[in-house]
This record gives structure tokens, sequence and C-alpha cells, in this order.
């Protein structure tokens, strides 16, 4: 089975979230072909980045190039997961955020799923309202029971 994972699950598993950590584990051993975008890969570094320095964004943005963070936790995280080229037009993003109520971000994520006609990991209840589009929230969901 193929299944976008969203950027919450990551950055529940790095806060030692149980179903995060079951949902993460079913790529590494290979139940399920995880795929990303380049906006989950961008929330999740950012995430880390805030959780592996404990500052606020302003204060990382000034400090950040001062500071050494090792980025080998997110790489090893996100490594089996196949990111996703996907681009869409200007009124596709817009139409998207006003049908559905979703910020834009989030419209890329359901406009990549609904793309590539596979479900949603995500702990996001605001996916919910998104035509043609499934999500899961837990590990035996994600097997299909």
């Amino acid at each position: 089975m193929k299944a976008f994972y969203d950027s919450n699950v990551f950055l529940k598993f790095l806060g030692g979230d149980r179903e995060a950590e079951e949902l993460i584990d079913s790529v590494f051993e290979g139940t399920v072909e995880g795929v990303i975008n380049w906006v989950v890969l961008s929330e999740v570094t950012f995430g880390y980045l805030k959780l592996a320095t404990n500052l606020r964004p302003y204060d990382l943005k000034k400090k950040l190039s001062k500071i050494d963070v090792d980025f080998n936790p997110v790489r090893e995280l996100v490594e089996p997961f196949k990111v996703l080229e996907a681009s869409y037009t200007p009124d596709e993003l817009f139409s998207t955020i006003r049908a559905f109520g979703l910020l834009p971000n989030d419209a890329l994520i359901a406009l990549t799923c609904q793309r590539e006609k596979i479900p949603l990991v995500s702990f996001d209840s605001d996916f919910d309202s998104v035509s043609d589009l499934r999500r899961i929230t837990n590990f035996k969901e994600l097997l299909g029971g």
C-alpha cells in the first residue's frame, strides 16, 4: 500500500507518540510505501530545528548560522520515504484553499494526494472536508482494518 505522510506524523514521532511510531515503523518495515512532498520535508525540518534548539522561530533565524545542528535524525527519519515531485497551477492551489478552507501547505498536500490517488496519513482533521481524500489516523486503519 502507498500512502502520503503528513508532517504532523513525523513531528509526533519525534515527540515520542506511540501511534505515530507505529505509522512510521510501517514504512521502515516495508509494509507501507511512504511518500512525502517538499512541503512536508520543509515542515519536518523546521519542527526539528525548533525542537533541537529550543529556540523560537525569530531567534532561530537569527542564530541558525552560528549553531551546529545535527540533521542526521531528520535525514534518517525521512530516508525510506519517496519525495514526490509535484507542481500545480496557482488556480489549483487557490481553488483548493477556497473550497476546503485549508492553509496553503495543507492545500498542496491535499492536491498531491488527490493527484496521486493515495490516502493521507495525518492527525489533522482539517483534511476531513476534502473530497476524494481518505485520511488515515492509526496503524489498524492503515493496514485496512
